[in-house]
């Protein structure tokens, strides 16, 4: 007896041989992580993918998609603020953290500095100058 039907969560990758006697290659449904599968029977020849939902501005995606399940689901968790002279990356919706961090305005500063002392450009000195007073102002 054939097996013409791969079952539930699976679909039919093909025959693996020539004949009819040959069995149909069932596989898992599986699209991989951050999509979810749209389609997938033992009808389908490869599982129909979607891309899973998105945050909004101000969260994080804090558990994927995994890519084995029937929804396009996501865990969102809201950032939270970051203390004057920091900033935080990856809150736009799309990032995927346990947790971001605030990171120090300090780094941008020092990265200034280092590229004003290389070119040695009068224009330049005045913004580094600027920079300076700035981040004395809002790190003291």
């Amino acid at each position: 007896m054939y097996n013409l039907d791969c079952g539930a969560g699976m679909y039919n990758a093909g025959c693996p041989g020539n004949t009819l006697s040959d069995n149909i290659n069932c596989k898992a449904c599986d699209c991989g992580q951050d999509k979810y599968i749209s389609l997938c029977d033992s009808k389908s020849f490869a599982p129909v993918c979607g891309a899973c939902m998105r945050c909004k501005e101000g969260e994080y995606i804090s558990s994927r998609c995994s890519g084995t399940a029937y929804v396009p689901d996501v865990t969102c968790s809201k950032c939270s603020s970051c203390p004057v002279g920091q900033y935080i990356s990856g809150c736009d919706g799309t990032g995927f953290a346990s947790v971001p961090a605030c990171n120090i305005v300090k780094i941008v500063v020092e990265t200034a500095i280092a590229t004003v002392l290389e070119n040695q450009h009068p224009r330049m000195m005045f913004v580094m100058i600027s920079i300076l007073l700035f981040a004395i102002l809002v790190l003291k």
